[in-house]
This record gives C-alpha cells, sequence and structure tokens, in this order.
C-alpha cells in the first residue's frame, strides 16, 4: 500500500491523505477505481480520527481510492479545502488510478455537513453523497438544542457546534436539482444530533427527486463510525446492527450504478 499526504495550499494546515493498494495483477492493464472522499466529525473543533483512516481502510479492500481530508475547522475554509481536494483527484486521476466520474463524498457528523454542502453548492461532477448521523438540518438542530430533550454535557457540547454555523452553512437549504444521489443514516436514540434532522433533509431530497436511500437503526449512540471494536474508543460504540451501514451502502452503490463493476 502507497500512502500520499497532499499538503492543500489555500489551507491553513489541511492535507489530504490518499491510501492506494499495491497491484499484483499479471496483465499489467491499468485500472480506475472510484474514489472516496472521507470527511471525519469532531463537531467544528476537532477532527474524529476513528472515522478517517479505518473507514479507508474498509473502502480500500473493496477496490476504492480512499482519501481521507483533514479539512480547516472553519467552515467556508473546508469548504476550498474540499474543491482543492476534488480538483486534485480529478486533476491527478491518471497517476492516481482514479476514475474522475467516479467521486464520492462520504461524511460523519460535522463532516457531513460539509460534504452535504459541498455537493450542493459546488457543481463539479460528484457521483453521490454519503451522510453519516450528519448535521444537515441548523434549524431543526437549533430547535433541539434549545429545547428539554437535550441535558447536560451533550447539551453544552452541541451550544459550542451551532455557534459556528447559521443559515448560509446549512444544507438543507442548498438542496437543490443538482444534488449528487445520497446514501443516508442516522440512530433513531442519537443523543447528540436528533434524528429528525436527517429526515427532514431526505425529505428535502424527495421534494427535489433526489436519488436517495435512507437507513434509520433503533438503538445507537452518537459517533458509531464503523460500529467496529476496531473503531470503538469506548464499549457503547460496538454496534453490530449499526455495523450493517456500511455493507447496505455498498449495496445501494450497485443498484444505483454509482460505481461500475
Amino acid at each position: 500500500m502507497r500512502i500520499i499526504q497532499t499538503k492543500l495550499g489555500s489551507s491553513n494546515g489541511g492535507y489530504l491523505t490518499s491510501y492506494q493498494a499495491d497491484d499484483y495483477r499479471c496483465d499489467g492493464a491499468s485500472q480506475r477505481h472510484p474514489a472516496v472522499i472521507i470527511c471525519p466529525g469532531g463537531g467544528w473543533f476537532t477532527l474524529s480520527e476513528r472515522e478517517g483512516e479505518p473507514v479507508a481502510m474498509e473502502f480500500l479492500q473493496r477496490g476504492f481510492q480512499p482519501n481521507v481530508l483533514h479539512y480547516s475547522l472553519e467552515i467556508e475554509q473546508a469548504l476550498s479545502d474540499m474543491d482543492e481536494a476534488v480538483d486534485y483527484l480529478k486533476n491527478h486521476s491518471e497517476t492516481l488510478g482514479i476514475d474522475p466520474e467516479q467521486v464520492i463524498l462520504l461524511g460523519f457528523s460535522a463532516g457531513g455537513q460539509l460534504a452535504a454542502l459541498y455537493g450542493n453548492r459546488y457543481l463539479t461532477g460528484i457521483k453521490a453523497v454519503v451522510l453519516c448521523y450528519s448535521l444537515c438540518d441548523i434549524k431543526t438542530v437549533l430547535n433541539y438544542v434549545e429545547g428539554d430533550e437535550i441535558t447536560g454535557q451533550n447539551k453544552n457540547i452541541l451550544k459550542t457546534v451551532v455557534t459556528v454555523v447559521d443559515e448560509t452553512t446549512d444544507p438543507i437549504r442548498y438542496v437543490n436539482e443538482n444534488t449528487p444521489p445520497t446514501f443516508l443514516w442516522h440512530t433513531a436514540d442519537d443523543e447528540l444530533l436528533p434524528v429528525r434532522n436527517t429526515m427532514k433533509y431526505a425529505i428535502r431530497l424527495s421534494e427535489q427527486n433526489i436519488p436517495f436511500e435512507l437507513h434509520i437503526y433503533e438503538h445507537g449512540v452518537h459517533g458509531i463510525s464503523l460500529g467496529k471494536p476496531s473503531t470503538a474508543a469506548k464499549e457503547s460504540e460496538i454496534n453490530s446492527h449499526c455495523a450493517q451501514w456500511f455493507e447496505a451502502m455498498m449495496h445501494w452503490f450497485t443498484e444505483r450504478k454509482i460505481v461500475h463493476e
């Protein structure tokens, strides 16, 4: 495996980590792989490494070229980081062995906000967007944090998050007829981001006739990542039921011909 780190010139410390599998085929023929840009969560004050490289390794095993975007923690700059990362992959597609027509964005939590926002606002030919327990409807989240459903430390965390977002960075506001096909999943009892914010985003996609698939799992804490022991910082993040999201997403890719066999 080869690991390539690319500094994003316009960003203050942003960079893209690309993972390339070794090619052991005997025919020597070149092969173009679908690419995925993974945006870890972290609430716009950190990046969760559990939602970066381990997820990239899952994609690598499925024939993708995965890339983890270590984006700026300022949203508009993060969008510039994403734009630069997409340009880099497409402009170097031959060298990297990437199919430039098969670039997918995947984001967790705040990283999902970034992925959705970019997919809605930038016309760069993104093939699909995957949103994992994402912040995608800020109005719903604001109403949630101001209510009595959320208390204690989670309320304080979410209050911090919403101070750096506003309607100009609200993904649901920008859903349009060019929004890429979208796969979404969330848990019904997510204690940090309300599941209804994802449900309302799915409704907006439906109103714009955007192809989507939505999975809601009954139980699961926020920040599950892959739901496996390898990505769990605590026991509650091991969840075999929620872990099925990755296979469901791969099935959706195949059914919708998001990626070529």
